[in-house]
């Protein structure tokens, strides 16, 4: 079983790296807040799930344990599969994932497309208990998140575009998530524009 592999970032697209080991270049498929953080050229350490369907044999990646650990429990839930725990972990950083399903927010999981109300509901009852045993710790104070994510849909963006305007934002104000809505759009306005 692979764990983790060390190796140099060749080719990063919106949800895959190419990052070469050994002269061997991998593919991995990642989260798009994963691939914000990642460069050209640069070695990095990617932990690594090994999915095995039928006869094809897929690999995703993760910066972090608690990413990777919070994946396989998503996997896990009915209906949830790899694509579908890769793009809820492309919305919602892992503490954020943590503290929706601790607090039963069922509204903000099912914003995330491809995940209805009922996976929502089905991923809160099914994890409340075994999320909390990941030891990810989380903030109780309310998220802005919820918010920024419907007001960014209402005024037209899809999800990819909004998944790169929170991403980008978050890594430049370390607070985003708790700023107020009207600031934190104002922000993903204008990285959108750069971008």
């Amino acid at each position: 079983m692979i764990s983790y592999i060390v190796g140099e970032v060749k080719e990063l697209e919106d949800n895959r790296v190419i990052v070469e080991v050994s002269g061997v270049g991998y593919e991995v498929f990642m989260s798009y807040l994963d691939i914000a953080k990642l460069s050209l050229g640069v070695t990095q350490k990617i932990y690594i799930y090994r999915h095995v369907y039928e006869n094809e044999e897929e690999w995703y990646g993760f910066l972090s344990k608690d990413s990777k650990e919070i994946f396989v429990l998503l996997t896990k839930v009915n209906n949830v599969g790899p694509k579908l725990a890769l793009r809820i972990l492309s919305s919602l950083s892992p503490t954020d994932v943590v503290r929706a399903i601790s607090t039963k927010n069922v509204k903000l999981l099912s914003s995330i497309k491809g995940v209805g109300e009922k996976v929502a509901e089905r991923i809160v009852s099914e994890l409340k208990n075994d999320i909390l045993k990941l030891g990810i710790p989380f903030s109780e104070k309310k998220s802005s998140l919820e918010e920024i994510i419907m007001a960014l849909k209402s005024l037209g963006y899809n999800h990819s575009e909004i998944t790169k305007m929170i991403s980008v934002a978050r890594e430049k104000y370390e607070n985003f998530d708790y700023m107020d809505v009207s600031e934190a759009i104002q922000i993903c306005l204008s990285v959108y524009r750069k971008s």
